[in-house]
């Protein structure tokens, strides 16, 4: 609360805030658009197809999943994304993904796991790409 005082009279006038709002008056301040970038922004490197995929990641869980979930587990690269994984698996492999999933692991390498469609068959895949 502030207290004004009246010169021309002896009362002190209150003012009541009666909004929820700051009485700081809003200033309305335009984006900015330079001409000139003072520094370049970084581009994230595209990975190519062949890069992609690093190698298959045969272990028990990993069999268990291509036996029972039609699933195959491969190593990819860091900087990879799930659209960059499947279109490398395509052109490698020939095979359709009905899903996509991937982890990092606690030593920062990215694991994917690709289930594949049902007229794909996850060990006819990975007999054909000599994984197991």
């Amino acid at each position: 609360m502030e207290v004004k005082s009246n010169e021309s009279t002896s009362r002190h006038v209150l003012d009541i805030q009666n909004s929820v709002s700051s009485g700081r008056k809003k200033i309305l301040r335009k984006e900015r658009n330079p001409k000139n970038l003072n520094s370049s922004a970084s581009r994230k490197n595209r990975v190519e197809y062949f890069q992609v995929i690093r190698y298959p990641l045969i272990t028990e869980s990993t069999m268990r999943n291509i036996l029972r979930h039609n699933t195959l587990v491969f190593v990819v690269h860091e900087d990879a994304d799930k659209k960059s994984i499947r279109d490398g698996v395509k052109k490698l492999f020939k095979i359709e993904m009905k899903k996509i999933n991937t982890s990092i692991m606690p030593d920062g390498t990215e694991k994917a796991y690709l289930m594949l469609t049902p007229n794909h068959s996850a060990i006819d895949v990975a007999k054909r790409i000599k994984a197991i």
